[in-house]
């Protein structure tokens, strides 16, 4: 096991297997074994048998307990574009644009021809000679775009726990099942056991609907054999 890099985390001796012969110095076999990485043995605060909890197996259960505190991953914000108000995110845009209008250069209104007023677009083409005013364009662009979509687009809370697919069309069914449950529960009629049928089967049509879109979304969005494996993955 040293080569694996693993170590013992059971004590050396401990029996694992009692025996079951009267009058003998044979106390048992260790036949079971814990062994943990050496990142994972450096935690472990308890590693021994329990007999109190052994059952109908000849073998005596071990527990393992591991003290450290995990690293939890932080929810972080992202755009829920798919309820974005894109006309007034574009008349947003165009805003912000204007209001940048001496650090955003003439070659703009053929990335954002419909953004720009025109004014700008008739500007002459020589005002982007230097490094400096690269970055002060794509700067005041890219502030633009986020102040934009601060203005037009609401936030999304991203945790670790999300659900694929999941939107608010799926939030608001399971919602109406739940009260159609309740609903039946305090009723027992037909008609209300019937409309949280419905409802249900509803629920799941949606929810498979949702997952198949986001799937298909993530294909589409494959450059790679990289991210070919880990959509395969996920």
């Amino acid at each position: 096991m040293l080569n694996l890099h693993i170590d013992l985390c059971l004590e050396p001796g401990t029996i694992t297997r009692p025996s079951k012969q009267v009058n003998s110095n044979n106390l048992g076999s260790t036949i079971d074994l814990i062994w943990g990485t050496q990142q994972a043995t450096e935690h472990v605060v308890e590693c021994d048998t329990v007999e109190f909890l052994a059952k109908a197996s000849d073998h005596l259960p071990i527990r393992t307990v591991l003290g450290f505190t995990p690293d939890i991953a932080e929810a972080r914000e992202g755009w829920k574009y798919k309820a974005a108000d894109w006309k007034a995110f574009r008349e947003n845009l165009k805003a912000e644009i204007n209001q940048r209008s001496r650090l955003l250069p003439c070659v703009l209104p053929d990335v954002l021809p419909c953004m720009l007023p025109c004014s700008d677009q008739t500007r002459t083409q020589d005002q982007i000679r230097t490094q400096a005013q690269i970055d002060d364009a794509a700067e005041a662009l890219t502030e633009a775009i986020q102040r934009a979509l601060q203005a037009t687009v609401p936030k999304l809370r991203m945790t670790p726990k999300m659900r694929p697919g999941w939107n608010d069309e799926c939030a608001e069914q399971i919602k109406k099942v739940k009260r159609a449950k309740r609903k039946f529960q305090g009723t027992r009629t037909q008609e209300d056991l019937n409309t949280w049928k419905e409802l249900n089967m509803e629920k799941k049509k949606i929810l498979q609907r949702a997952l198949t879109d986001d799937h298909r979304e993530r294909v589409s969005q494959v450059e790679t054999v990289e991210q070919l494996w880990k959509l395969n993955k996920w």
